[in-house]
């Protein structure tokens, strides 16, 4: 399961519980999920923002700073990010060319248009997503998830062992790539390991068995976090 992170700028507190509610329940239906922040104003969001968000709605007519106005200073901070108005005229959605707006919900907002453009803004998203970028001898190279069995970490190395029996390694933080990767599908073992669930194919005691054939350890600390994150997955809650 992808998690993102989406920043909902509205002041008027009834439409910004309907879009966090829409967002959750979108995420629920396709089996995703999302940390949603709430800000009344622009001025508040701008006073925060400093990159990282995947979707940003942004209320066209607010109190103080617009809506406009603060996206065109949110580009001069994240020209990435994709950002959807959210507005009662659509004609007023028309400058968001000059900012990059991927699209424009009109107010009152109803779910199964939200889904319709929010389910686009999501693909388009994805695109790539469920790939690593891996620096190899100076050079980029991608690993999808579901070809990676597990990560260790060693000496402050990286060793990416993948399906086809492959050990790809490259200098990095565990910790760092635990924050990027799906906690629905990756889980430590222990502190020295990320294991894909989907390689899992049985734990006894303490010893974890994979697919490939390998086993790992699982330390009494991680153990019980483990497999609750296991009984999840194999749950069909991913």
């Amino acid at each position: 399961m992808q998690r993102f992170k989406i920043d909902v700028v509205e002041d008027e507190e009834e439409c910004s519980k309907m879009l966090t509610g829409y967002l959750r329940r979108y995420c629920a239906e396709e089996g995703m999920e999302a940390d949603i922040r709430i800000f009344s104003s622009a001025d508040s969001f701008l006073k925060d923002y400093a990159g990282g968000a995947d979707i940003i709605f942004m209320d066209i007519c607010m109190e103080g700073t617009d809506g406009m106005t603060a996206a065109h200073k949110l580009r001069t901070i994240d020209n990435e990010v994709m950002l959807i108005f959210v507005t009662t005229m659509a004609k007023f959605a028309v400058e968001g060319y000059e900012v990059n707006a991927f699209n424009y919900i009109v107010k009152p907002v109803d779910y199964y248009e939200f889904r319709l453009k929010i389910d686009k803004a999501f693909k388009r998203m994805t695109d790539g997503r469920d790939k690593l970028k891996i620096m190899l001898n100076g050079e980029q190279h991608w690993l999808s998830h579901k070809d990676l069995v597990y990560v260790e970490v060693a000496n402050h190395y990286l060793n990416y062992h993948t399906k086809d029996g492959e050990t790809l390694t490259t200098y990095g933080s565990l910790k760092q790539l635990e924050q990027t990767l799906s906690s629905s599908m990756f889980a430590r073992c222990n502190s020295c390991y990320i294991v894909n669930l989907s390689y899992v194919s049985g734990v006894k005691g303490f010893d974890l068995e994979l697919t490939t054939g390998e086993v790992l350890q699982i330390s009494q600390s991680k153990r019980k976090q483990f497999v609750q994150a296991l009984a999840k997955y194999f749950g069909g809650n991913i």
